[in-house]
């Protein structure tokens, strides 16, 4: 993975706000970070932009998908997967898309901060007090399942020791 940094003038953001639209419209994009800052020549918008190189966005929707196995860790993707299949079961028991309870986007950004608490899981983007209040529980149980079988195999020497 790559990143890039923009600089986004509060009171001027014409042609910085142009470069980074271009940037992100021809990137295949991962995550977006961004921070308002007050310090420096001007006040303005810190952003950091993580994509994947050589992946352009195309116009079919399916090439555009990103593959999470390319862009986590083996440990993190462990992870991303186990909480999907929490998503799933939740969206299932709600009979609702399971986009609509977490998007793919946010289960990765779970999976690489590894929150411990409700509060560190509210300041993940996108999941918000209401995503927190209704499965928060769930998904941090499964962290600490997922932590306590990583905790597990390291005290037994791996995965396949006797």
């Amino acid at each position: 993975m790559k990143h890039a940094f923009f600089w986004i003038p509060a009171l001027a953001a014409g042609p910085a706000q142009e470069e980074l639209n271009r940037f992100v419209g021809s990137h295949r994009v991962i995550a977006v970070e961004r921070h308002f800052s007050t310090t420096g020549p001007s006040p303005g918008w810190a952003v950091a932009v993580e994509y994947v190189d050589g992946a352009s966005v195309q116009t079919d929707a399916r090439k555009n998908r990103i593959d999470y196995r390319e862009v986590l860790d083996s440990e993190s993707f462990a992870l991303f997967a186990a909480l999907r299949a929490c998503r799933k079961r939740i969206a299932e028991a709600e009979g609702a898309p399971a986009y609509t309870v977490f998007t793919n986007e946010q289960l990765a950004a779970i999976a690489r901060a590894r929150p411990g608490t409700a509060e560190q899981l509210g300041r993940i983007e996108g999941v918000g007090a209401s995503k927190v209040r209704k499965y928060g529980q769930a998904l941090l149980e499964v962290m600490r399942s997922a932590s306590g079988a990583d905790t597990e195999a390291t005290a037994s020497g791996g995965a396949g020791a006797p």
